[in-house]
């Protein structure tokens, strides 16, 4: 059983019955635990936490009040967090997952999501069936009848899809309890385009991923090109956009474009050099309007190397022209 990859997070449970002392470093895939524990969980508990448990009678007394009001305010959190089914999933409308048409009943609850229809029909998913809709930069829509997820309902999955990724859970499907290093990719490929998507600029991950050696040489030339002087920002203005991009040890572009035909780099290198160039665009700023103008220099920079962004972003293409 592999250690769990960074930005992952790991099962809660003991490493073994033999082994109570040590955490299990598998991926959690089903939930806070691993495939292999989830059924029979026993949450790892370390020394310093059980020596610092010291029960007395008010602190009993404030156990039972907390408990009492999760107890009141665990339904509504639910509902909240998971749509009218979480409790009754055989009202859906579907019997099965669209993905991997197993039972509803078989969705860990961390990933299941309902949501009600313009026909007031009830639809149940695991969020990381619509979670791979989105990374083919389509419109979400419902699988099964085809129209458009209300505005509300994909408000509300952005924002379960987000909270899973800031606490380490994988949202994309799993083989079993190992994570690959293609998988580990993906998951990383998706994070940043769904901040792209967040920033209000709806786009595929099979863009990046379809780009040739060739055209990664060209993204990397373009981005340089519209940072320096094609669009006429200022030492200030791009300060603002990507804080400390001069600095040494936070440069943006590490590499002079040219210098690119002397260097001997693999594919893989530029999708990863190009992927971090992406993240600094749109995260390194703290004001989110600063972050929608870097998304917007990466878009700039996508449409000139994937027809399928030029074909969905015209006016962009445009204001390059």
């Amino acid at each position: 059983m592999s250690d769990a990859a960074p930005g992952f997070r790991k099962c809660a449970n003991v490493k073994s019955k033999k082994h109570p002392d040590a955490p299990c470093t598998a991926i959690a895939t089903k939930g806070d635990f691993c495939i292999r524990h989830w059924k029979r969980p026993h949450r790892y508990v370390t020394l310093t936490e059980l020596r610092n448990s010291y029960l007395t009678r008010s602190y009993l007394i404030k156990i039972r009040a907390i408990q009492t009001w999760w107890r009141k305010r665990l339904p509504l959190l639910l509902y909240k967090n998971h749509g009218p089914l979480i409790h009754c999933p055989a009202l859906s409308q579907n019997d099965t997952e669209v993905y991997s048409m197993e039972s509803l009943v078989n969705i860990p609850r961390l990933y299941f999501f309902s949501y009600g229809d313009s026909k007031k029909c009830l639809w149940t998913f695991d969020i990381r069936s619509l979670s791979h809709i989105l990374s083919e930069g389509q419109h979400p829509t419902n699988p099964y009848t085809r129209e458009p997820l209300p505005p509300q309902t994909l408000q509300k999955l952005r924002d379960r899809l987000s909270f899973l990724r800031r606490r380490k859970y994988p949202i994309l499907y799993l083989q079993g309890d190992t994570l690959t290093p293609e998988q580990e990719w993906n998951q990383r490929v998706l994070d940043v385009f769904m901040k792209l998507e967040a920033l209000g600029y709806l786009s595929a991950c099979s863009w990046f991923h379809a780009l040739t050696l060739e055209g990664h040489l060209r993204f990397y030339r373009m981005m340089f090109q519209l940072w320096n002087w094609r669009v006429g920002l200022s030492h200030q203005e791009r300060e603002a956009i990507v804080p400390f991009h001069a600095k040494t040890t936070t440069k943006l572009f590490r590499l002079h474009p040219d210098a690119i035909t002397t260097t001997n780099h693999t594919q893989r290198w530029w999708q990863k050099t190009n992927l971090s160039l992406i993240q600094g665009f749109i995260t390194r700023a703290e004001e989110k309007e600063k972050q929608k103008l870097g998304a917007l220099y990466v878009m700039m920079g996508l449409v000139h190397v994937s027809e399928e962004a030029a074909e969905t972003y015209p006016w962009i293409v445009e204001t390059l022209a």
